[in-house]
């Protein structure tokens, strides 16, 4: 992992290297082995770097990097994963090297392939290449943003980039809270603009989406971007994509089982999936991973503790354990680490001195976080660090792409009526005996709604308006200047086509954030091996009714590696986010305190009703909602 920056000014004043100095030591904790800038003769760009070495620690690997005739310089934040194979093709053309760096093999790429070399790599990356004799500009983000690429862009006059906003406010860029993100944010929740998602917190200040690119006229300072991948839109209905996919004659012990279809589509993904592990522990430094007790995580650990044993290595994993709290998960992380045979590392956050933990997460996450989730996930970053564990595996991405939430059920069953009614019926039996009172209702008004996509932004619009009427929660300025809709966060059409929106609009991109920024302040670098493109690109292919059938979600999932798991793993039906107990923490006295102050100064800056001060902080826990008690928090560790 590495931090990357740059600058482009039509005028050279701009353009300095103790300037862009200032951008890469904002972000020296992403990469603390190695430094490095470069300045074109005539002064117009600058692009920087910090190396954290994962992949050949040779001084060799370096950055920015240049190909032997000095046209491109690279400079460049990820992995490539199979750049062992794309090494061998170039070598094969009669391309020569000097590392074993993937930096290196993706330089050569880009110089045989130019932008079409996006296609041929599997990976996660943020990059941007300068090419001299076409005097442009080329940066790129991976299919999913597990890397990321923030920039600041003036036309004809200016363009800034750095992989943390940080680096673009070190470079004297302004830092500008956005007030239309920070109302929705206060009023509905959302960390994300479903609409413009590359949208950021500061006005200004753009995120470069997953499997998009630009290209920079150096001369004009014009941008062009586009998007260079999708997953492909197979299929009708009744066959899979994102059309939706019901397949007729399926049963829970039979149909597809029987006709080997599942089967078939079952061991694919055991391939895909195992491929994918296997090239995401391709390192130079210790390996391991998150572990979190759930489906996803022990499926990683088992296929990475296999591979290691066989290269005569053992895994090391890390898991956040809450002993006493409901919800923790010790019983099941011990079963699939004893399963893995692995080294475990339990690690135990607390609440104590919790409003210093959230400016200190804060400080690297730049953008509210949704819960104190992300504080215990910052812990186990930091005892991966403590334990010389340079790289983690980890689980994220199946939920999204395989159907792995409670309120993935709706639109499947909505789906399913038109297609298999039996499937909808088991499907939506299921997850009623989930749900109880207020819940159970509003899932089934969704389900038989015609409006479905549409109809939580509405409520949620209306709820705020009528809250602003007789209770007012902002400042009437405030609300008048940036009341806006409830963005529609859900689309319409069928389960794959939610689970699309929440793989790269919605859900997963929040989650990306948070893991990249937590493992970069302990300089530690996350790999998802359900984040294989080809992998994701299979499932999307596939009928919903593999993805959820009956009680069960990501059943295909299930069922591909019900041999490698503990059977209590494997089909337990009790999904257990990554939870900790908030609720607890949230009742301490200087907590309180802390809401207390942050609601001081929203009410100062004019965005909160001063009739808010009179009101006791109430604790909630991490995926509720509750009185707007961390929102506070947030906002205010937002605003500084």
């Amino acid at each position: 992992m590495c931090g990357i920056a740059g600058i482009v000014s039509v005028d050279p004043r701009e353009v300095s290297a103790p300037r862009l100095k200032k951008m890469t030591d904002a972000i020296a904790h992403r990469g603390p082995d190695g430094e490095g800038g470069w300045i074109d003769p005539e002064g117009r760009i600058a692009l920087g770097s910090r190396r954290l070495s994962v992949i050949d620690l040779s001084g060799a690997g370096a950055q920015p990097m240049h190909d032997p005739s000095g046209r491109y310089t690279l400079v460049y934040n990820g992995e490539i994963y199979n750049y062992i194979e794309l090494k061998k093709e170039l070598e094969a053309r009669g391309v020569s090297f000097r590392s074993t760096s993937d930096t290196e093999v993706l330089l050569a790429m880009y110089e045989w392939r130019g932008e079409d070399c996006l296609s041929s790599l599997d990976g996660m990356f943020a990059f941007a290449i300068h090419d001299a004799r076409e005097r442009s500009l080329f940066c790129a983000r991976d299919r999913f943003g597990e890397r990321p690429f923030y920039y600041a862009y003036a036309p004809g006059r200016s363009f800034l980039f750095g992989s943390e906003m940080k680096a673009l406010w070190a470079a004297g860029f302004r830092r500008e809270v956005d007030p239309g993100m920070l109302y929705n944010y206060l009023a509905y929740g959302l960390v994300l603009d479903a609409g413009r998602p590359e949208r950021t917190f500061f006005a200004d200040i753009h995120s470069l989406e997953g499997s998009h690119c630009l290209r920079l006229d150096l001369d004009t300072l014009r941008l062009e971007k586009r998007r260079y991948w999708d997953i492909p839109r197979v299929g009708g209905p009744g066959e899979g994509g994102r059309g939706g996919g019901i397949a007729r004659g399926v049963t829970r012990n039979g149909g597809a089982r029987e006709s080997g279809a599942l089967e078939e589509a079952a061991l694919k993904v055991h391939e895909l999936l195992t491929r994918s592990v296997t090239r995401r522990l391709r390192s130079d430094v210790p390996v391991g991973s998150s572990l979190s007790g759930g489906l996803d995580s022990s499926i990683v650990v088992q296929l990475a503790a296999k591979h290691l044993r066989e290269q005569g290595s053992r895994l090391t994993t890390f898991s956040a354990r809450f002993p006493g709290f409901a919800r923790d998960e010790g019983r099941y992380i011990r079963l699939a680490s004893h399963a893995a045979d692995t080294d475990q590392v339990d690690v135990f956050p607390g609440g104590k001195d919790l409003p210093e933990k959230i400016r200190e997460v804060m400080h690297y996450q730049e953008e509210p976080f949704g819960s104190a989730g992300i504080l215990a996930q910052f812990e186990v970053m930091r005892a991966a660090k403590q334990h010389g564990v340079t790289v983690l595996l980890d689980g994220q991405g199946a939920d999204e792409i395989l159907g792995g939430y409670g309120h993935h059920y709706p639109q499947f069953i909505r789906e399913a009526r038109r297609e298999n009614p039996r499937a909808a019926l088991n499907a939506a039996l299921s997850h009623l005996r989930r749900s109880v009172n207020f819940r159970l209702i509003q899932e089934t008004f969704k389900v038989l709604s015609p409006d479905l996509p549409f109809l939580p932004a509405r409520y949620k619009t209306a709820r705020m308006a009528w809250r602003q009427a007789l209770q007012p929660l902002f400042n009437r300025d405030f609300y008048e200047a940036g009341r806006t809709p409830c963005p529609v966060s859900s689309p319409g059409g069928g389960l794959s086509e939610l689970l699309y929106n929440e793989t790269f609009v919605t859900g997963l991109p929040e989650l990306l954030r948070y893991a990249d920024r937590n493992a970069n302040a302990h300089s530690r670098e996350v790999r998802l091996p359900y984040l294989d493109h080809e992998l994701a690109a299979y499932i999307f292919t596939l009928p919903g009714v593999w993805k959820i059938h009956g009680p069960w979600s990501k059943y295909l999932l299930r069922t591909a590696f019900e041999n490698d798991l503990p059977g209590e793993i494997a089909w337990r039906r009790v999904k257990v986010g990554f939870e900790p107990p908030q609720r607890s923490w949230m009742t301490d006295a200087e907590v309180a305190g802390a809401v207390r102050s942050s609601i001081g100064l929203l009410v100062d800056r004019r965005i909160l009703d001063r009739r808010l001060l009179r009101r006791k902080p109430a604790a909630h826990g991490a995926y509720e909602r509750g009185d707007g008690s961390w929102s506070f928090l947030m906002a205010a560790a937002l605003l500084g």
